[in-house]
């Protein structure tokens, strides 16, 4: 077994609501990470078992296959085992495309396979796990195969059966890429071909299969470019139920007002009788792209909406529901071009809990040194208080897209944010968040982030360390959270175009501390910190709204 590279950090932030703390356990990269191996491309976990794939790593014999990273969790300590490879040793596989574990038994998804001389048309591997480590027991491929088929890009497993998505299959001549869903049973050590699966209304680059999962006799399939009801790549996702040996689609589900570019059902996840979709371009309150979650409850044979999540600080571009894992009441979502800390398109995750019927956000998750594009959420996997989100093209040690996993618990306590943000004239809420290390010393890394600012507003992060309060800010609708004294960033130039919500401001707290070492509140201080922006149509005080508030404390 071989120690995985663990780097302990001080405490890494988080930003939190409704009582719950996110706490990072562990930054996880392959013990020999290269370039391009972008590990972390996909992702799954189950109780004390992760594995992460990068499907660019090198074959011992050179050869770039793809491999999958095995680790055991003792305590806090994630261990990794010895790689996982496919027994093809063919350039380019792409063997961790996917992948999914349940129990003793993996499945790996290898969609660049060529099959019988047809490139890229996709296999999927199956191991089963003894006392000797992974060993590779089948190798799955389609009855209908071809060139670019890309089975594999998705696979999902459920005791002994999986399904496996290849999103580009051609129906007939005419219905060029329009999707299949592939299941599979096993019987003793032989897995068989069980069902082809297919919409009942395909249409020309659907791309049904994109995304797959099951819990036992029902299988979750999605197209999330699927056009609908005069718009285009809306996506549609279908439910498949299993009686005896036979599948029957038993809904087409659509999003509850459809729009261009959603791509709803981009993921999916369903454990027992809820269903979580994942839809990345949806448009939020005039924001681009910020992504929503779809949660559905099954009664009988039918599915109904029961609630849409977005992130509580939802910006331009995010693209949160691009990943989404749902076991239990915990739900994970990614958001992997999220931006925040200062650095364009770093990617965040957001935890979930369902409590007493409600879906509460527990946590938004970042890494503890974000870069450009790292994509940070792009995966995600969750198992009870256990979060996972890759980072599959992060410049890990200098080398490009190495890739990284990081690893948080979610844990009740005390939220780091607090208050309500003040509503602008506009109906924009900024809601702040603290990224990164805090350091009394540090050159960089910490980082105060705030988004959804009327647009084109002047602001200033302010800060104290004599504790929290929520005294009314005039006579409007903001609450002062810092108690004075405070100090202050230097004054900001806002950003976006007037009239909408998509206003950001960011600095960085370690730098500002060491270039002006009498603002630094000194290593241990315990720090709250708000926003504070011009609001030119606002007539109360003086034309200002204020954001709420977070609290942080400064490491050494």
């Amino acid at each position: 077994m071989l120690p995985i590279t663990n780097l302990m950090l001080p405490a890494v932030l988080a930003a939190t609501q409704s009582g719950w703390v996110a706490t990072e356990e562990a930054f996880l990269v392959a013990h020999d990470p290269a370039d391009s191996a972008t590990y972390g491309i996909s992702v799954d976990l189950e109780e004390d078992s992760a594995f992460v794939a990068a499907y660019k790593d090198l074959h011992p014999t050179g050869v770039e296959t793809g491999a999958v990273h095995p680790f055991e969790r003792t305590g806090t300590t994630w261990v990794e085992g010895d790689r996982v490879f496919a027994s093809d040793v063919q350039r380019q596989l792409f063997f961790g495309s996917s992948l999914a574990v349940s129990g003793d038994t993996l499945v790996v998804g290898a969609l660049g396979y060529d099959n019988a001389g047809q490139a890229d048309a996709g296999a999927a591997y199956v191991f089963t796990h003894n006392a000797l480590g992974w060993t590779e027991r089948a190798r799955l491929l389609p009855s209908l195969s071809a060139p670019m088929d890309y089975f594999g890009s998705s696979v999902a497993i459920f005791g002994d059966t999986i399904v496996v998505g290849a999103p580009n299959n051609d129906h007939d001549p005419t219905l060029d890429e329009a999707g299949s869903a592939f299941v599979f049973v096993r019987t003793g050590n032989s897995w068989t071909e069980q069902a082809v699966l297919r919409a009942r209304n395909p249409q020309t680059r659907d791309f049904f299969g994109t995304s797959v999962s099951i819990w036992g006799d029902t299988v979750v399939v999605g197209a999330p470019f699927k056009n609908s009801m005069g718009a285009t790549l809306v996506g549609a996702v279908y439910v498949f139920v299993r009686s005896g040996s036979e599948w029957t689609e038993k809904a087409a589900i659509r999003p509850p007002s459809p729009m261009s570019s959603d791509h709803f059902g981009g993921s999916v996840s369903v454990w027992d009788d809820t269903l979580a979709v994942g839809a990345q371009g949806v448009d939020h309150a005039g924001i681009d792209d910020a992504g929503a979650a779809y949660l559905y409850e099954r009664s009988g044979t039918q599915w109904s909406l029961d609630t849409m999540l977005t992130a509580h600080d939802f910006s331009d571009r995010s693209e949160f529901g691009e990943a989404i894992s749902l076991v239990g009441d915990r739900l994970a979502v990614g958001a992997f071009d999220n931006t925040h800390s200062c650095t364009p398109f770093p990617g965040a995750s957001y935890a979930f809990a369902r409590t007493a019927g409600t879906w509460v956000e527990q946590a938004k998750l970042t890494a503890s040194v974000p870069g450009s594009n790292d994509q940070f959420g792009v995966k995600v996997a969750v198992w009870g208080d256990t979060v996972f989100s890759t980072a599959p093209f992060d410049d890990f040690a200098g080398l490009t897209w190495a890739g990284s996993a990081t690893v948080h618990r979610i844990t009740p306590g005390t939220s780091p944010n607090y208050c309500t943000p003040g509503t602008s004239a506009g109906g924009c809420q900024a809601w702040i968040s603290a990224t990164g290390v805090p350091s009394a010393t540090a050159p960089s890394g910490s980082w105060l982030n705030a988004v959804g600012v009327e647009a084109s507003s002047d602001g200033v992060f302010f800060y104290g360390t004599q504790g929290r309060q929520t005294n009314p800010w005039g006579n409007g609708s903001s609450s002062q959270c810092v108690v004075p004294p405070v100090r202050r960033t230097g004054s900001m130039s806002g950003s976006g175009v007037p009239g909408t919500c998509e206003g950001t401001f960011c600095v960085d707290l370690n730098s500002l501390w060491s270039d002006k070492p009498q603002l630094d509140p000194g290593a241990g201080a315990v720090v709250q910190a708000q926003l504070w922006y011009r609001d030119p149509l606002n007539t109360s005080n003086q034309t200002t709204s204020l954001s709420d508030a977070v609290e942080f404390t400064v490491g050494p």
